[in-house]
């Protein structure tokens, strides 16, 4: 049995100016022919979708992907 386990929660602090190997890639792409592709590559996107009630930046940026593409 685990005594710590705080090693399964990940609590980095601070930002890219306190971890600069920290990112997050993000990619949308248009096609002439009318299709797009949007990726988001971090581990943790679909963890943050819920934080503050869904009221954050990643869940914003997913919103507009989506309504995007329901608009193409």
């Amino acid at each position: 049995m685990l005594q710590d386990s705080s090693w399964t929660t990940p609590t980095l602090g601070g930002g890219p100016l306190d971890h600069p190997k920290l990112k997050a890639d993000l990619v949308f792409m248009e096609y002439p022919t009318g299709g797009a592709v949007s990726a988001f590559s971090s581990i943790s996107w679909c963890a943050c979708l819920s934080y503050n009630d869904y009221d954050d930046n990643v869940s914003l940026m997913t919103k507009n992907v989506l309504d995007g593409f329901i608009l193409l």
